[in-house]
Parts: C-alpha cells; structure tokens; sequence
C-alpha cells in the first residue's frame, strides 16, 4: 500500500465505493422480494407526484406586463389523498335499517342525487318491510322504494325531504360517479360500517368480464363487458352496498354480493339507471 501513489489511492477508494453500493442494492432489493406484502405496499405508497400550473403576481411598474405560467412539482402522501377521499364521501352514505323485521340488519347504500335517489343491493330488500335511511348528520328517513334491477342486483329508493327529521330543507350531498374504470393494481378505498364509518385501502387484483349480446336493427354483435371488480381487501372490512373508491374520491363500484373484495362495477349502476325510468322519476 506504501508504494502506491496519490492517484492511485483515489481510484482505489472510488472502486470500493462503487462495489459496496452495488452490493447494498442487490442485498435491499433481494429483502424486499421476500418481505412481506405489507411492508412493500407501504414502501411504495409514501409519496405521489402531482403537477400544478401557478401564476406568480405581476411584477409592479412593469407596462403590460403579462402573468408567467410555470409549472411545479408537488409532493402529496397518499395518506392524505385517502382521508381527502373518506371526507368526499362519509356524507354520501346511507345507512339503511328494515323496521319491523325479526332479524335486525344494517347495510349501506348510495345517494346518487340532489333530490333524494339512493341505490343500494337488492338482496336485502324483502317484502311488506320497511326501510329507514340514516344519513352522515345524524338525519333519518323513510325510503320508498321505487324499481328493482335483478340483472344488476340493485334497487332505487327516494328519501323524501320532507320526511327527513329536520325543520329546514335537506340537502343531499350525491356521489362522484368516475368516468373511467380502475386499471390493473390501481390503489382503492373501501368504506364500511354498520354504525360508524371503517375504512380499508388495497388494490385491484383482477377483472370479471361476461359476453353480451348488443342489436343493432337485426345485426347481433357479441361483446364482452366488465361485471366485476375485485381487489385484495378482506371480507371483514366491508358490508352489503360497500362503495369502492379511487384516491381522488370517486366511486369505482358498489358491493352487492358476499363474495370477498368484489365489487359491481359503477357503470352498471349508470346502465341499470337508464334502463329504470321508474326510478329516475
């Protein structure tokens, strides 16, 4: 070692450098192979990068002088965009109650108007009950059902203002119906609770497609259409009529079977909306 120079000691001491970074990636990247899902799902969820357009002040004593458009880089944790997506939504909820019936049971459903329309699952209607709307504020009220898709498994019910126990006018806070479908791995939230509001975070694992039959005159075309969306999310985080959310707040899809982390897709619901004029009016 006494023998060699200067130079040579630098290029020895970067040499090292450069293998002992080496070696540290693979020995990090090896790890997190084997870590468990958790661990790397919050290793990859700590950030997110969203651009913003910002228009700095005119400069004072300057003639004509004209806004500067820049763009700017902003860090947002995806913790903050899942509780900005809870507060989107807390208010859209309804939880829905059977009075009368033997076998006391809460389920979630949807506003999907100002003017009082809520969907919700099909299979928890029954006949001569009658149905109790508990709204984000503490407001309750009578839900009349109005139509039933038993293709989508849904049912539209009005929640009547005047019903509704408040003095003044009530005010329905609709859901954000997204207008595009969640894409392959894409993170998602689940509201859930009977009585207060839970809350569950994973992603979307696969699809469920089913072929179906579109006329045109007598031309028959064959197509095959999302039925399903299904994610990582435990059975336990969610109940009947469940809404399933992007981070940006919109509802993705609404659970209407037993079938752990399954969701029927929203546009589904826009489907079976337009084909129930009876429960548009």
């Amino acid at each position: 070692m006494e023998d060699l120079s200067k130079q040579q000691m630098i290029l020895l001491t970067l040499l090292l450098s450069f293998v002992t970074s080496i070696a540290t990636g693979i020995i990090t990247v090896s790890l997190l192979n084997e870590a468990p899902q958790e661990i790397t799902q919050t290793i990859n969820r700590v950030v997110e990068k969203t651009i913003e357009r910002v228009v700095p002040v005119e400069v004072p004593g300057k003639a004509n002088a004209t806004k500067e458009v820049k763009e700017i880089t902003v860090i947002v944790k995806e913790e903050e965009l899942v509780i900005d997506s809870i507060e989107k939504n807390n208010r859209n909820l309804v939880r829905i109650e059977r009075i009368g019936a033997e076998v006391p049971h809460v389920f979630l459903g949807l506003v999907l108007s100002s003017n009082g329309l809520v969907v919700f699952p099909s299979r928890d209607v029954w006949e001569g009950v009658t149905y109790r709307g508990s709204f984000f504020d503490g407001a309750t009220s009578t839900l009349k059902i109005l139509s039933s898709d038993t293709k989508n498994g849904l049912t539209y019910a009005q929640a009547t203002p005047n019903t509704i126990d408040l003095k003044k006018s009530y005010v329905f806070y609709p859901v954000v119906i997204a207008k595009t479908e969640p894409k392959l791995g894409q993170s998602v939230i689940v509201l859930g609770g009977e009585e207060t509001t839970t809350v569950a975070t994973g992603r979307v694992s696969t699809f469920g497609f089913v072929e179906e039959a579109i006329f045109e005159g007598e031309k028959e075309t064959k197509t095959k259409v999302l039925v399903s969306i299904k994610t990582d999310i435990s059975s336990r985080n969610e109940i009947i009529g469940s809404p399933l959310l992007s981070l940006s707040g919109e509802v993705f899809g609404i659970k209407t079977t037993l079938a752990e982390g399954t969701y029927l897709p929203i546009s589904r619901v826009q489907l079976s909306i337009s084909t129930s004029t009876s429960a548009v009016k």
